[in-house]
C-alpha cells in the first residue's frame, strides 16, 4: 500500500506493485485505486489473484470496509475485480487465503459480533465458521493486525475476546469445532502459524506482554521474549503491585452491552 504525498491536500492511497529487479528508487505501478483507504493486500498462493480491503470517508475501518477479489493478468495487473463481502455498514477484518487458494477467510461484524467466515472462491458462497457472541477481530488503529492464522489445510488458530477477556483456540474446519487452548494469558494478538508451530503476542495481568511460541501437537509453550524482566526480581512480591482482573459488563446505547 502506498501513500502519495506529492499533491496538495490529503494523501492519495493506492495498492501498487514494486519491481524488485529495478535498482533505482520507484513509486510503484498502481494496481488498485479509487478509494480513500486500503489495507490487507494478499496474493493467492499461486499468485494469480489478489484480495484487499478498502473504505472511504467518513468511515473508519471498524465502521465499514469492502473486501475485493481480483484476477491478475500475465503482467500482474488487475484483469477483473468484484466485491465479495462488506460495505459501508459492515466491517471486514484480516482477509486471508486458505493454503490451497480455494477459499478466503475473513472476520466480519455482520452479526454485530466480529466472527470468522469463509468464502468459497469457485462457488461464490460464504459460510460462518464459529458463530458466537465473541470478537475475533480488533479495531484497525494500525495496519497488519492479525488475530488468526491458517495452521494447515483444515485448521485455523484464532484469538477472540469474550466477556472482556481473550482466549486462544484451534478451529477444526471440517467439524466446525472450536477448542480453547489453555494458556496463562488473557490478551492475544499477532497470531502466526506454520503447521503445528504457532507464534503470537500475549499478556495477562500477572505477566508481561511476551512473544510466545506454542506447539499444537504437545500443547507446550515457551516465552521467546518478554517486554520486561522486572517481575522476576527475587525480592518482589507480585501481590503488592499487580491487581487481579475480573470481567465487567455494563449497558450502553441502543440497548447493547459493553464489556471490559
Amino acid at each position: 500500500m502506498r501513500e502519495d504525498h506529492t499533491g496538495d491536500g490529503e494523501p492519495v492511497n493506492a495498492i501498487v506493485a514494486i519491481d524488485l529487479h529495478q535498482a533505482e528508487p520507484q513509486a510503484g505501478r498502481v494496481l488498485v485505486g479509487g478509494h480513500d483507504f486500503f489495507a490487507s493486500p494478499r496474493l493467492s498462493p499461486d499468485g494469480s489473484r489478489l484480495i484487499w480491503l478498502a473504505w472511504d470517508h467518513p468511515n473508519m475501518p471498524w465502521n465499514g470496509t469492502t473486501l475485493y477479489l481480483a484476477q491478475l493478468d500475465e503482467a500482474g495487473g488487475i484483469a477483473e475485480s468484484r466485491a465479495i463481502a462488506g460495505g459501508p455498514a459492515e466491517s471486514i477484518f484480516q482477509p486471508e487465503w486458505s493454503p490451497d487458494g480455494a477459499a478466503i477467510s475473513f472476520v466480519s461484524d455482520r452479526s454485530n459480533w466480529w466472527n470468522l467466515y469463509r468464502h468459497d472462491v469457485a462457488a461464490r458462497t460464504v459460510e460462518p465458521l464459529a458463530p458466537m457472541a465473541a470478537e475475533f477481530g480488533v479495531p484497525q488503529w494500525v495496519l497488519g493486525a492479525s488475530t488468526y492464522a491458517w495452521a494447515g489445510a483444515d485448521r485455523i488458530v484464532c484469538a477472540y475476546s469474550t466477556a472482556g477477556l481473550g482466549q486462544l483456540a484451534a478451529l477444526d474446519l471440517k467439524s466446525k469445532k472450536l477448542a480453547p487452548i489453555e494458556l496463562p494469558y488473557t490478551d492475544f494478538g499477532s497470531v502466526r502459524a506454520d503447521g503445528d508451530r504457532i507464534v503470537f503476542r500475549a499478556g495477562a495481568p500477572d505477566r508481561p506482554v511476551s512473544i510466545v511460541a506454542l506447539d499444537l501437537g504437545s500443547g507446550a509453550h515457551r516465552v521467546i521474549k518478554q517486554a520486561t524482566d522486572v517481575l522476576e526480581q527475587p525480592d518482589l512480591r507480585l501481590a503488592d503491585y499487580l491487581t487481579t482482573a475480573r470481567p465487567v459488563e455494563f449497558p450502553t446505547t441502543g440497548g447493547n452491552t459493553a464489556f471490559g
